[in-house]
């Protein structure tokens, strides 16, 4: 598609977008959210009064980037240039925001590329800010609760998300999330595989419907089950479809039914190829067969009676959360707690390991260096650095509480049974890459490890990360006995190749199997290049 066609899709143009910057005041009551999608690229700037958010800028761009997705998963340059070109317009509009009040989200396609750091890292380049990929699970909850903050409704809520390469369902109640569940099946995948040439026919309709069927039968008993009072779709695909129902008089009382669907799915049979269909944005006519596909799936699988539409999807739950995030009111603290209780984790152990590994990490942080793409004088960029420096610190305080999660499972290997939960149970509020992080720390917290096969991070530098398994390590070590008020105060140093601990006088002498251990410990360290000196 041509940068034309591509502008002409937006809700506002660049030329607008760029005379509206000046309207963003820099205040820390002013907040953004990025919802990098595979199909649109979507940013909403609010300012936060009185705890409710007034929105400033809203924008999108049409950036296709699931159609640069391969066979092998594999994102494409041309995508990955037009994602890039995006944000870089996106950054004219939040420059002068604080990098603690923005947050940017992925989604479908840049959680299945293989070579998304790539993506990633570019982004840096040119947008210094983090970018989140998120798991599907994680974007069911943001979508379901940028609903339940802009729409009120008593009792239990479906809501549906068709986006370009996945369609996320959850039901919840309030702010709550009950059920939630991503399922790869999208407008831009499902039109590639049916409707590619522009073609629609019946049957072709009724093989993506069989398929997208298919696909929630894994869902669909524990859905019915949990039950609703009212369903709700977002997105760019919802939104169509109810306009174009609306604009045939198909609507009643703002909601559709499944025979509403079905009359638009004749009428786009009668046409016959997505460029005669009328009544519809041309950006979107390639790809509305494939979502109304998976619409009526949806209606038929899930058993939907009726079912209104909702202008509240991601960003807006993304920006809720970050409004959370400043009131010291972090889901992913709440998530911890969960798992504590949920697993039964001994917690005076956790408080003794969480300690010293903050004691630890004090001395660790301030050779925390800006990373070379952000070294800078900017205020700007002094902030990122810091809050990269909070986000190291948080990732370790929160391995150091569930690094004995895997006890539910059993003593032995606890580090991998701990690295396995944590890598696979649903984690509300945290990224992939966070809970892939809390992964390799815990389950490298003990015995021997290798570095050399530590994964590779987008955020986090490998220097950093193997700093973090050291500090863990000895945390954990030097609270193996489990008690209180045992360990004398003691001085610590830690570069990217040495560390070095220094007890009092005689204190080592007096109890020589903690030195035995800290000697294993350090031949351990050793061999991977890294001194640990005791003294």
């Amino acid at each position: 598609m041509s940068e034309k066609a591509q502008t002409n899709d937006n809700s506002s143009s660049l030329d607008r977008m760029a005379d509206r910057v000046e309207l963003v005041p820099s205040e820390s009551e002013t907040l953004a959210a990025i919802d990098i999608g595979s199909n649109s690229f979507h940013l909403i700037v609010a300012r936060l009064t009185n705890g409710t958010l007034q929105p400033l800028v809203q924008e999108k761009l049409l950036v296709r980037l699931a159609e640069g997705l391969n066979d092998k998963n594999e994102l494409s340059s041309d995508a990955m240039e037009r994602g890039l070109k995006a944000l870089n317009s996106f950054g004219e509009t939040v420059q002068n925001l604080k990098p603690s009040n923005i947050r940017i989200v992925a989604t479908f396609t840049l959680r299945r590329a293989k070579n998304r750091n790539q993506f990633v890292r570019a982004a840096k380049t040119i947008f210094p800010f983090p970018v989140e990929v998120i798991s599907g699970d994680e974007e069911a909850r943001l979508i379901y609760q940028g609903v339940a903050h802009t729409s009120h409704t008593e009792g239990k809520r479906l809501v549906l998300d068709i986006g370009g390469g996945s369609t996320e369902f959850a039901i919840g109640k309030h702010f709550n999330p009950l059920q939630l569940s991503s399922q790869p099946m999208g407008c831009i995948n499902y039109t590639r595989r049916f409707f590619a040439d522009g073609k629609i026919s019946l049957d072709r309709f009724q093989a993506a419907e069989t398929l997208a069927q298919q696909r929630l039968e894994v869902i669909d008993r524990r859905f019915c089950y949990t039950g609703w009072d009212v369903a709700v779709a977002t997105s760019g695909t919802a939104k169509a479809i109810a306009q174009y129902l609306d604009s045939k008089g198909w609507l009643e009382s703002r909601q559709f039914n499944l025979e509403a669907l079905r009359k638009m799915k004749a009428e786009l049979i009668e046409e016959g190829h997505s460029d005669r269909i009328s009544n519809m944005d041309d950006s979107r006519k390639p790809i509305i067969a494939a979502g109304l596909s998976i619409m009526i799936a949806a209606f038929k699988q899930l058993n939907v009676e009726q079912m209104s539409y909702a202008d509240a999807a991601l960003r807006e739950g993304v920006l809720y959360e970050l409004t959370e995030r400043m009131q010291h009111q972090d889901i992913r603290e709440r998530t911890v707690s969960s798992l504590v209780l949920r697993y039964d984790i001994d917690q005076e152990q956790s408080r003794r390991v969480l300690s010293t590994a903050e004691l630890l990490f004090r001395a660790y942080a301030p050779t925390l260096a800006p990373n070379s793409e952000l070294t800078s004088e900017s205020e700007s960029a002094a902030t990122i650095v810091s809050q990269s420096r909070t986000s190291l610190e948080r990732t370790l305080n929160w391995a150091s509480t569930l690094h004995e999660i895997g006890l539910h499972i059993n003593r032995r290997g606890i580090q991998r049974h701990s690295k396995y939960i944590l890598e696979n149970i649903e984690m509300p509020g945290f990224s992939d890459e966070e809970q892939r992080l809390l992964g390799v720390l815990v389950g490298s917290y003990r015995k021997k490890f290798q570095p050399d096969q530590l994964p590779e991070f987008s955020h986090y530098d490998p220097e950093r990360v193997f700093a973090l398994v050291v500090i863990l390590r000895l945390a954990t070590l030097l609270n193996q006995r489990r008690l209180d008020d045992y360990l004398p105060n003691f001085e610590f140093s830690i570069s990217s190749d040495k560390a070095k601990i220094t007890f009092p006088l005689d204190w080592l002498t007096k109890r020589p199997l903690v030195l035995a251990d800290l000697r294993s410990e350090s031949n351990i360290l050793n061999a991977s290049g890294f001194c640990l000196e005791i003294s």
